[in-house]
């Protein structure tokens, strides 16, 4: 990013925030705002857009304000931390992950897991060993073709194992078993 669309990032976020302290249950502004941050930022910011909630519609006036209220409370979190991480995508998903932003983006891949875990200052070599194995095995679940039911049976050791690990750890199995399930639905 220059430094002309580093200082639009900046005023963005600053007029979002009052935005959305003013007229966070207006539903037609919080959904205008929704779609030009959508637009001015989705093919900017990596996985700006991802796991945002879908509107359909069946949703009442309410729920769809909610909806747009919650996405966009989301989107500001990702542009806060995209500033945060020096106005880059280079390892912004594990800056996501490391920081323990809420909304963070958790569709990592085994490598990128590898990754982080390998260049964690907070483990030590055992604990990284350990969790290297283990996504090592979780991989070659991943890759094996199977049932959804057969696999789920699979990882659930791994889903019990993450629990006695530190939340960021656990959050990036969690999501590498959700990943699992869900594109191997059989």
């Amino acid at each position: 990013m220059d430094d002309i669309e580093k200082m639009m990032l900046d005023d963005d976020i600053m007029s979002c925030n009052e935005m959305w302290n003013k007229y966070s249950f207006d539903e037609k502004r919080m959904g205008g705002l929704f779609d030009m941050l959508i637009m001015r930022y989705g093919n900017i910011i990596d996985g700006f857009s991802e796991g945002l909630d879908v509107l359909t519609s069946f949703e009442s006036k309410q729920q769809i304000g909610e909806v747009y209220r919650k996405n966009v409370k989301l989107l500001l979190t990702r542009m806060e931390t995209f500033k945060k991480n020096g106005y880059s995508n280079e390892g912004l998903r594990e800056y996501y992950i490391n920081q323990g932003v809420v909304g963070g983006i958790m569709d990592i891949t085994y490598n990128e897991a590898r990754k982080i875990i390998e260049e964690s200052e907070k483990l030590s070599v055992g604990e990284k060993k350990e969790i290297c194995t283990k996504l090592d095995e979780m991989e070659e679940i991943y890759n094996t073709p199977d049932t959804k039911s057969n696999k789920w049976h699979k990882l659930k050791p791994y889903v019990i194992w993450s629990t006695g690990k530190s939340v960021d750890i656990a959050m990036m199995i969690l999501s590498l078993v959700l990943k699992i399930n869900l594109y191997f639905c059989i």
